[in-house]
């Protein structure tokens, strides 16, 4: 029985973890969408461009975490069916 709890409290923080994961890759998806709203022309200058590719490159490590995450918690899923 206790297997099972400790099963279930995995579960629970991993589903955790990708909600957590999801909700910062959905803020880095939104700053990069309001930082390609605010240039007018849609070309940044050369400022804008570093902070335009910076923006990419923490949207794309948070959709990595999510993913990362989302596969733990659905692999721990399914090995949890296995079980049953």
């Amino acid at each position: 029985m206790l297997g099972v709890r400790m099963s279930e409290k995995s579960i629970e923080t991993l589903w955790a973890a990708t909600q957590a994961a999801r909700e910062t890759y959905m803020v880095a998806l939104a700053y990069t969408d309001q930082l390609i709203a605010d240039v007018p022309t849609g070309i940044p200058g050369d400022d804008g461009a570093l902070i335009m590719k910076r923006a990419g490159a923490l949207q794309t490590a948070a959709f990595q975490n999510y993913r990362d995450a989302l596969d733990a918690y659905s692999d721990a899923l399914a090995r949890q069916n296995q079980k049953w």
